[in-house]
């Protein structure tokens, strides 16, 4: 967390420099950590990419999954997204 919050606020301090940000982390898009972080890159004027899985999924050691169904199984972090909405995609009230 000490690493992401450094590389936060490196990124921060240079505002007037736009970056194109791919921001991951293993606890899913959800938790408050990664959401934080990509609403304040944003703010800054960013160009931010969140890549994370739809559920927290740390200790899998980085194992890569890609999904056999065009849709979910189950229901992701907070019951959002639904299973059955698609594996891929991006959250609705935020077009990127």
């Amino acid at each position: 967390m000490q690493f992401l919050t450094s590389v936060a606020t490196l990124l921060l301090a240079s505002g007037a420099f736009a970056k194109t940000i791919l921001l991951s982390n293993d606890d899913g898009w959800a938790a408050t950590n990664i959401r934080a972080t990509y609403y304040k890159l944003k703010e800054a004027g960013h160009d931010v990419f969140m890549v994370a899985p739809v559920s927290q999924r740390s200790g899998f050691c980085g194992t890569f999954d890609l999904p056999e169904t065009p849709t979910l199984e189950t229901n992701g972090g907070f019951n959002y997204p639904a299973a059955g909405a698609p594996s891929w995609g991006h959250e609705v009230d935020d077009d990127h």
